[in-house]
């Protein structure tokens, strides 16, 4: 789970390097998702739900990788790249709901707390504020006011921070989920532990009636 940890990192991070026309991004969005992707891979052993957000992740790293390429080319879509980012923007945090529902439905078949609740309040929050960004950019467009650009910084950064928020949730979600899977080797080992007493009494037994 700790692969969601870092793929959700990398896609919320965002550091370009400006060359004239060409602008690189250091940390491809794609590489995120092929991260999101093997964290998927891994956990559909213990609940096929994760299995559901695959498809979509497998879209999300070719067009990723071909935005990236074309970034690197100094290729501009103009409009039609504004609106394409829009419905990768949704198709982003489908595959963020599709593995938090997992994780809750995860929830239930072990009976225990993974932090699912809390990680569903927060995409729910980071949802309203990055839509809340798209709607104000849009707005700046149309009739630009100094007031709309101040509400759309104060709303970016708020986004970034409830971004950090989701990766840090994903985090705390990893750590449960490794000490859930820890908690039945350790309870085979004090099991097996009081086992060997007995063996070691018999033993000592025959010595006993030796003497």
């Amino acid at each position: 789970m700790k692969k969601f940890v870092f793929g959700f990192l990398l896609l919320f991070l965002d550091f370009n390097l400006n060359f004239g026309r060409m602008s690189l991004n250091v940390l491809p969005e794609f590489v995120g998702y092929y991260l999101l992707l093997q964290g998927a891979n891994e956990m559909k052993r213990v609940s096929p739900r994760f299995e559901v957000s695959q498809p979509f992740m497998v879209g999300m790293i070719i067009y990723t990788a071909i935005l990236w390429v074309g970034s690197l080319l100094g290729v501009s879509l103009g409009m039609v790249g504004m609106v394409l980012g829009l419905i990768a923007t949704a198709v982003h945090f489908y595959i963020a709901w599709l593995l938090v529902k997992a994780l809750r439905e995860l929830e239930e078949n072990r009976e225990a707390d993974l932090y699912g609740a809390v990680l569903h309040k927060r995409w729910k929050i980071l949802l309203g504020l990055t839509a809340a960004v798209h709607l104000l950019r849009l707005l700046g467009m149309v009739a630009p006011m100094d007031a709309v650009g101040m509400a759309a910084a104060v709303l970016v950064l708020a986004d970034i921070i409830w971004a950090f928020l989701f990766v840090l949730g994903w985090n705390r979600a990893a750590g449960l989920w490794e000490d859930l899977c820890a908690a039945p080797a350790a309870g085979a080992e004090s099991s097996a532990a009081p086992a060997e007493e007995p063996a070691a009494a018999e033993a000592e037994t025959p010595a006993r009636e030796e003497e």
